[in-house]
C-alpha cells in the first residue's frame, strides 16, 4: 500500500520524517560534536597537534550542512520521488561542494593517523591517480 494513501484513499503526502529524516540529522550533529571536541578540548591527545582557526571549522561544519541539505532535507525526497533535475542537483552537491568543504576542514593533523599505514599508503597513491580518478568518478556519476 502507498504511504502518501490514508484509508480512505485521498493522498496524504510525505510524512515529517520522508521531508526532514530527523535521524540522520541526529547522525551529523553527533559527527559534528565529535569532530569539534577532537580539534578543540581533545586536540591534545592527537599528536603534532595544532589550533584549528574558526574558519577551517566553519568549512566542515558547513559540509555537514550541505550534506543534510542534500540527503536528509525535501530535496532527497523531491528528487527521488518526483524530478529527475532536483535528484541531479543534489547528486551535484553530494559529488562537487560537500566533499571538499568537509576536507578544507579537517586538519592535517586529524587525518594523518588513519593514513599511516604502509597499505593504507599504497591504496590512496592508487586510488588517488588522475586518471583513475577521473573513470570512477564518472563511472559513478553516471551511474
Amino acid at each position: 500500500m502507498d504511504p502518501t494513501m490514508s484509508h480512505g484513499g485521498h493522498e496524504t503526502g510525505p510524512t515529517f520524517a520522508a521531508l526532514w529524516s530527523p535521524g540522520f540529522l541526529l547522525l551529523l550533529i553527533v559527527v559534528g560534536v565529535l569532530y569539534t571536541l577532537a580539534v578543540g578540548r581533545w586536540r591534545k591527545d592527537f599528536a603534532d597537534s595544532e589550533p584549528v582557526e574558526l574558519k577551517q571549522k566553519m568549512w566542515f561544519w558547513s559540509g555537514l550542512a550541505l550534506w543534510y541539505a542534500a540527503e536528509g532535507s525535501p530535496l532527497s525526497y523531491y528528487g527521488h520521488h518526483y524530478y529527475f533535475s532536483v535528484h541531479m542537483f543534489q547528486q551535484s552537491i553530494l559529488y562537487l561542494v560537500m566533499p571538499p568543504c568537509l576536507l578544507l576542514g579537517l586538519p592535517g593533523w586529524l587525518l594523518r593517523p588513519a593514513l599511516k599505514g604502509q597499505m593504507t599508503k599504497r591504496i590512496v597513491r592508487f586510488l588517488t591517480n588522475p586518471l583513475l580518478s577521473l573513470f570512477v568518478f564518472n563511472f559513478i556519476f553516471s551511474m
